[in-house]
């Protein structure tokens, strides 16, 4: 082989490699950024039956019927936070149901204060209602969503 063929050998190795880097980074990247923090929700998640949510109209409608019993999961996007004279941190979340039926809870005396408007949270407690005020007292809670890309 003479200089220039070796030359030509080194180019199209060289651009292989290239190539065959920039594929693999390029999937390795798509598995590094495909979660669920990064990606706009699903909502199918939220309704799915398998994954025991209750949606916060349906919430709302047992405790107003008095038929609100034990722990429910539930999820919404933040929509106000403020705190109480006695300094508690205070959030409202708002959502819909599958069936387009939108409605919110007070969340009362969150133990966390790191909670934005515009978060989505993934909700665990007893809900009951306050003054006829539909609300969950210090649940524990997930974000899910840092945040959300369209209203529920």
């Amino acid at each position: 082989m003479d200089k220039r063929q070796i030359k030509k050998l080194l180019i199209f190795a060289s651009l292989n490699l290239f190539l065959i880097g920039g594929f693999l980074f390029n999937h390795a990247k798509d598995d590094i950024f495909n979660t669920r923090a990064n990606n706009p929700l699903d909502c199918a998640d939220y309704f799915a039956e398998s994954n025991d949510y209750s949606s916060i109209y349906e919430i709302n409608q047992d405790l107003i019927a008095g038929t609100a019993i034990g722990t429910y999961k539930t999820w919404g996007t933040v929509t106000n936070t403020f705190s109480n004279s006695n300094g508690n941190f205070n959030f409202y979340v708002q959502s819909s149901d599958q069936y387009h039926q939108t409605s919110g809870i007070h969340i009362y005396q969150s133990s966390r204060q790191d909670i934005q408007i515009g978060n989505v949270v993934t909700i665990i407690g007893t809900p009951v209602l306050y003054n006829n005020l539909p609300e969950f007292i210090n649940p524990t809670f997930v974000v899910d969503q840092m945040s959300n890309p369209y209203p529920y």
